[in-house]
Order: structure tokens, then C-alpha cells, then sequence
């Protein structure tokens, strides 16, 4: 049968339930993802015909447009109102299925004829909120550059994905010169919708939203979306950006008063718009905020939406972000510190000082968790700036201290070096760095040496059509039962030198050629072994006769065999592929003696040997990464060494380390040489110094090796040697540890009788 569209595949819907979360609440059917897999994998031909028809007949089924809505309470809202709760819409696997397949479709063509606005941000694949927090801090900036004052308007728009009427996406669609297709599927897909809840009894038809819970949902926004940005444009003086449904509107003069004429026009815009469109703009949640570029602004402007004023405020969240006046991010790390504390004491409920989870989770929970949220937008405020990196290194301090048990008095730099953790204004230079190539193409300097974006493996951004993904099977072979010729492809990596072989032999094992060759120094085995598999395939694609090619790399096999081809070398494999049917491809285990495996392995080392590179391929963003993490460790290591907090830990502990991880509250008192020991007190509270026995000062030193009072365990725990082992020698020493455990408690206990 024709159809008037490219149909579905079975690689297409296959790589739909590969991103699937399929262990999702299901709809109210009841089935979830993983029972609807089941399905496809049993009969992959009978579903992928199912879901032609229902493209073809323009068929979104209606017990697959049944929802299931639960409600989310907004925090700090009135509950007892309608508007204080978000609704999710639970929805039928089968409709799952197809509504990704249909939005896949509506994503790439506009996408690909390049028709969406580049100031919208929102849902949009390689786009995030860094990227439009990176275009507001630009223009802020680039306007104090040219000595202008800049004014940003955040709008609240009320329940825009419910209030979008079906009419203006259908008519948005035709506009936009989608496909028939999609749009016969599209409509379908939006009429006669309905909410159900057995419990309540509640069975309602309604007529606009896009579905929240959907795929297309999100898509059919930011077609509407679109119509503000493109009238936006004929608007000169002013942008605006948007981020879904988060509208921000930006202006520069050289006077603030100015304001309140120049911008009368593009809020008129934007509330035709959201008028046209059956819109609501909440006044009450609009904000604006100046940004002087000298003195403090004297003249706020009068603004104003729908008729009421916008509210001035001197400091603005956007996208997670407090942006002040002076965009010194100290009301963003206030904000921050703030919700650090609060988890931090909420981790307490945990764990204390002597109970509670060990140091190794706290840790993972601070790595997983509680680091990436102070990070977040680390690219927009990081700078070299003292008093920022003193603000994160306090927001630090706050979990730091909960992994290691320690006394607060102990130093920020001890604290590092306990728990494993380096220095958060480093890590945050890092995600500066990183951003700085690959959000926004710029070169940057590592070590001594120089990167560009195109010096980078970048992922595959321009992808085939949905329809046209594929993947290729590999098989355990081999090579004395296979017909045709056998190439054997190998890669390896010596005293950081790169190359990869090939050897090529006919039925009867004769060699009938090969190939060694060096990559550049940057790149991985694995692009090695990939580059060794494209120029076989490459070289024999002329071939007539059946072509074996044989690897002892499985990764690059299972990438080959994956739907995703993100990776420009697979995607280059994978396009020789589809042209190559007489190429099979087979795995063998390496380094067992298989004649043809080990030459090519051969070949590759050889041509590590070599001085010349045959081929420059881009540094895979692993090797990136790899160089960065090796920087941020010299410059941990520099800082400590030239610290002057702590050095009779760094006596200790002369290198940095992440696999650190100290959270005995007693051990901890002897390495920061914080806690009950008289020489402590003396400096924090003025009290004596000398020990009670009367011999000594009350050091540390003093009490593990020579106070006669703990003479006892000392003799109970200690090893015979114990005076020529050092403090690390002892901590690691299970029964000494424990003694020196015994010794610190008893101090404690002296010390507060």
C-alpha cells in the first residue's frame, strides 16, 4: 500500500522506547511502558503497521487521548484555589508512542528549514537556560559597554499551556507549511480529549491546552510562542527571549525616563499577542529591573501591562538565577546559602557528630545533590573576583562540615582536603571554561594549550530525519567459518601515542594487504578502533564479494548496533553501512591468539612508533574534560601548598586527593589538631596549654606518643613500634584507631568535667 508520507520504522519506534522511561506511572489503561515494549518486541512488524494506519487514516485513537490528571500543589500557594495546583496529565503508553513519533516529525522540520526564532530557548534540542542567561548577561553587558542603562521586564503569563486555543495551532501549523500529514494527525490528536478519574466519577471533555504530559504539547507551544518573537522583530530598540512560556523583554537608552514612551509600543505588542492568542498576563508576578551603567539610577519609569503597573524591584530571578543591579551575584548566593543551609539541616536529622550515615554517603549525597545545585548557572556568574570566591567557598563550608564531623574553627582549605572535595570556585572555573567552548564556541586556554571548537568532537547536531535512524547488528564470529574476504581492524594507545591497523586475507588466510596508521596524540582507543572500522569498510566499498570485518572492540560495535549515532565517526560508519550490504561485522575476543587479531594489533602498535601523524581527527570531549580535571588538581594543589591554614595536616597530607573522605569526629580532632587538646583551647578560649600531667604542652603530638596517663592504652592498642610510626600510620592501623579514638574521648570528657 502507498502512503503519502515517510512511514514509521521499527528503528523509529525502537528508539522512541529506548528514551522512554519505562518505569512511568502509566495512563488509564492501566499499562505501563514496559508492558507495551513487550508488545513491540513480540511482533515489532504488527505494531509498526499500527501506527501507519493511524498516521494514514490521520487516527489518533480516543482511548489513547484519555487522561488521567494529577494534580501538583505550587508551593506556598492557597490551596483551596484552582490555580494553586499544576496539572499533569497521566496518558496511555499507545498514545505515548505515537504522539513522540508525531512531535519528532513536527520538531525536525521546522528545525531543520531553520524557521523557529533563535531567541527561544525552551524545548529546544541543544538549548538550555545557560544559554538564555549567557544572551541576557551579554546584553546587559554589551549596553554598559556602549554607556547605556538596560532595563529587563520578566512577564508572567497565567496557565499558558491550558489557555492555547486548538484553532491557533491548527491555523499556526498551516502557516508554518507543515507536512498535510502532521497536521491531519495533529488535529486529530486534539479533538474530542478527555480528563477522567473513576474515583470522582469524573469524565470531561475540553476543547484547548496543549496536553501537559504529551511530547507534542510543549512543540505545539512554542509555535504560538513564535508569533510574539517574529512581531517582536519589526520592533526596534528592544528583544525579546523566551524560555517556553517565560517571557523576558530587554531595551537600552541612554536615560532611564526614556523607558516609559520607548516601551509603550512593544508591551502593546506583546498584549495583542496574548490576546489574539486567548492569553493571560498576571500584572501582579510582572517584574522589571535596571541595570545602570554608571552612578545609581534617580527616575524609575512608569510601565505598565493589561492596563495595571509593573512592579520595580532591585533584584530579579530568572531562570533560577538573582540577577541585582550590578550583577554581583551576592543576592544569588545569599538566596543559595540559604537553601544550603536548610538541606544541610535537614541532613543532620541523619546524622551527628558520633552517629548517623557514614561520611562516604554524605559525601555522594554533597556530590550528587547538594554541589550541583549551588553550580547551577556557574557559567553566567563565575569570576576572579575575591569576594565571589569567598562567598562559595562559605556556601561550601556549610556541607563540608557535615562530611568530615568537625569543629567549625578548622579551616576551609582542611576541610577540602578531608572530605576529598576540591575548592568550589575551581570547579566552578571549570564549568566556566567548559561552557565557554561548547555553549559558546570560544576558544580557551588549558595548561599551555590553546583549544578551538573545531579542534573538538562535537555531537552529531544535524541529525537524519526521525524516520531514517538505523542500526546495524554485529555477530560473535568466526573467521575459519566464514565465506569472503577478512579484515581485521584493531587500535591502541601507547606512551600516549595513537594508531590503529588493519589486515586484510582471502578464504584461505593469505594476507592480501593492510594498513598502519597514526592518529594524533589526542585522540581515544576508541575513535581508534571506530577510524580503523571506517577505512576498512571505506577502502572494500567497491568490493563485489561478501567483506567480514573483525574487532575485538565491542563498544564500538554496540554503538554501531545503537539507535543513537551522536558520534560523527558512527554516523560516517553508519553511512557507509547503508550503502554496503555484502559488509558483515563480527567481534573477537582479543589477545587469544587469533592469527588475524593479533596482526592487526601489531599494525597498530607499530604505528604508535612512528613520528609522522597520518590523521588529525578532533579531541573527543572526554580528553577535554580529562585536561581540565588535571588543571583544577595542579591548581588545588598549588593552593594548598601555599596555604597557610592547616600545615600540620598538610604535614599529613602533602597532596590532594579525591578519594579522600575523614569523618570520624574523634580521628578528626587529631589530624586538624582541633578539639580537646589544651593548645587548642588555649588559643580559642585562653585557657592553659600545658598538659595535666605536667610534663608538656598539650599538643597532639603529646598525648598520642608520650602523656603517661595514657600510657594503658597505648600498650593495649598500639603496635610495639608505635614511636617510629607516623600519625597516617596509625589512623590506618584498625587497632591503633581505635585507641586513638579511646585517647580523644577521654580528652572530650576532661575537658568539658
Amino acid at each position: 500500500m502507498e502512503y503519502g508520507f515517510p512511514l514509521v520504522t521499527a528503528h523509529e519506534i525502537g528508539k522512541i522506547f529506548q528514551d522512554i522511561n519505562l518505569t512511568k506511572a502509566p495512563g488509564p489503561d492501566g499499562l505501563c511502558a514496559n508492558i507495551i515494549y513487550e508488545f513491540f518486541k513480540v511482533n515489532k512488524e504488527k505494531f509498526t503497521n499500527m501506527m501507519n494506519e493511524c498516521i494514514n487514516y490521520a487516527i489518533f485513537p480516543v482511548s489513547w487521548k484519555q487522561a488521567s490528571v494529577a494534580l501538583i500543589p505550587k508551593v506556598g500557594k492557597d490551596l483551596s484555589s484552582p490555580s494553586a495546583y499544576r496539572p499533569i496529565c497521566l496518558l496511555s503508553t499507545w498514545g505515548k508512542v505515537l504522539d513522540k513519533i508525531l512531535s519528532r516529525r513536527l520538531t525536525f522540520e521546522p528545525e531543520k528549514t531553520g524557521k523557529l526564532h533563535p531567541n527561544q530557548f525552551g524545548f529546544r534540542n541543544g538549548r538550555s537556560t545557560l544559554d538564555a542567561l549567557q544572551f541576557f548577561k551579554d546584553f546587559v553587558h554589551s549596553s554598559k559597554l556602549n554607556k547605556h542603562v538596560t532595563i529587563a521586564i520578566s512577564l508572567d503569563m497565567s496557565n499558558a499551556f491550558n489557555s492555547v486555543e486548538w484553532r491557533d495551532v491548527i491555523s499556526a501549523l498551516h502557516e508554518d507549511g507543515v507536512s498535510d500529514y502532521l497536521i491531519f494527525s495533529i488535529s486529530d490528536f486534539l479533538n474530542n480529549r478527555k480528563i477522567v478519574d473513576p474515583n470522582l466519577q469524573v469524565n470531561y471533555n475540553y476543547g484547548k491546552g496543549v496536553p501537559q504530559g504529551s511530547c507534542l504539547g510543549p512543540i505545539l507551544w512554542l509555535l504560538i510562542a513564535d508569533r510574539l518573537l517574529r512581531a517582536m522583530d519589526q520592533i526596534k530598540n528592544c528583544v525579546v527571549t523566551m524560555f517556553a512560556d517565560d517571557i523576558l523583554l530587554l531595551a537600552s537608552d541612554t536615560a532611564s525616563y526614556k523607558f516609559s514612551n520607548s516601551l509603550v509600543n512593544p508591551l502593546r505588542e506583546i498584549e495583542l499577542w496574548a490576546h489574539k492568542f486567548n492569553l493571560k498576563i498576571n500584572p501582579i508576578k510582572s517584574k522589571f529591573i535596571i541595570f545602570p551603567f554608571a552612578k545609581r539610577v534617580t527616575h524609575i519609569p512608569r510601565l505598565k501591562i493589561c492596563g495595571k503597573n509593573i512592579r520595580n524591584c532591585s533584584e530579579f530571578k530568572y531562570l533560577g538565577l538573582s540577577f541585582d543591579e550590578r550583577l554581583n551575584w551576592f543576592s544569588h548566593f545569599n538566596s543559595v546559602k540559604g537553601r544550603v543551609s536548610g538541606i544541610q539541616y535537614k541532613i543532620k536529622r541523619l546524622s551527628r557528630a558520633t552517629w548517623g550515615a557514614c561520611p562516604e554517603v554524605l559525601k555522594e549525597i554533597y556530590l550528587r545533590a547538594v554541589e550541583k545545585f549551588i553550580l547551577y548557572g556557574a557559567p553566567i556568574w563565575f569570576s576572579e573576583n575575591v569576594k565571589l570566591r569567598n562567598k562559595i567557598l562559605q556556601i561550601q563550608r556549610i556541607p563540608l562540615l557535615g562530611i568530615s564531623k568537625t569543629y567549625r574553627t578548622v579551616s576551609t582549605d582542611a576541610l577540602h582536603i578531608l572530605c576529598g572535595c576540591p575548592p568550589l570556585d575551581l570547579v566552578a572555573k571549570n564549568d566556566f571554561i567548559l561552557f565557554k567552548l561548547f555553549g559558546r564556541h570560544c576558544p580557551i586556554q588549558v595548561g599551555d594549550q590553546t583549544i578551538s571548537f573545531d579542534d573538538v568532537t562535537h555531537l552529531h547536531s544535524d541529525p537524519d530525519p526521525p524516520w531514517n535512524v538505523i542500526s546495524f547488528p554485529w555477530a560473535i564470529g568466526d573467521p575459519d567459518n566464514q565465506i569472503g574476504l577478512k579484515i581485521f581492524t584493531d587500535g591502541s594507545k601507547l606512551n600516549n601515542k595513537v594508531g590503529f591497523g588493519i589486515a586484510c586475507f582471502d578464504e584461505r588466510d593469505e594476507h592480501l594487504w593492510s594498513v598502519s596508521e597514526r592518529l594524533n596524540d589526542e585522540a581515544s582507543v576508541f575513535i581508534a578502533e571506530a577510524m580503523a572500522i571506517f577505512y576498512a569498510i571505506d577502502k572494500c566499498k567497491d568490493y563485489s564479494c561478501q567483506i567480514n570485518i573483525y574487532t575485538d572492540s565491542r563498544s564500538v560495535l554496540m554503538a554501531i548496533n545503537s539507535l543513537k549515532d551522536d558520534h560523527p565517526i558512527i554516523f560516517q560508519i553508519k553511512n557507509l553501512l547503508r550503502k554496503s550490504d555484502h559488509v558483515k561485522l563480527f567481534w573477537v575476543k582479543a589477545h587469544v591468539g587469533t592469527y588475524g587479531n593479533e596482526f592487526a594489533d601489531s599494525l597498530a602498535k607499530r604505528a604508535t612508533e612512528r613520528d609522522d601523524i597520518d590523521h588529525v581527527v578532533p579531541m573527543p570531549k572526554s580528553s577535554i574534560k580529562y585536561k581540565m580535571r588535571e588543571s583544577l588538581i595542579k591548581d588545588w594543589q598549588d593552593r594548598w601548598k601555599f596555604s597557610r591554614n592547616a600545615r600540620f595536616l598538610f604535614g599529613i597530607f602533602p597532596e590532594v586527593s579525591f578519594r579522600h573522605c575523614f569523618g570520624d569526629f574523634y580521628i578528626n580532632q587529631i589530624l586538624t589538631t582541633h578539639g580537646s587538646f589544651p593548645i587548642h583551647q588555649s588559643r580559642f578560649f585562653g585557657k592553659s596549654s600545658l598538659c595535666i600531667c605536667g610534663l608538656d604542652e598539650g599538643t597532639v603530638s603529646h598525648f598520642i606518643y608520650g602523656c603517661p596517663r595514657f600510657s594503658s592504652i597505648r600498650e593495649k592498642f598500639f603496635p610495639v613500634n608505635f614511636s617510629v610510626l607516623g600519625f597516617l600510620d596509625l589512623i590506618l592501623n584498625k587497632r591503633a584507631c581505635q585507641g586513638l579514638r579511646e585517647i580523644v574521648s577521654l580528652l572530650l570528657c576532661a575537658s568539658l568535667a
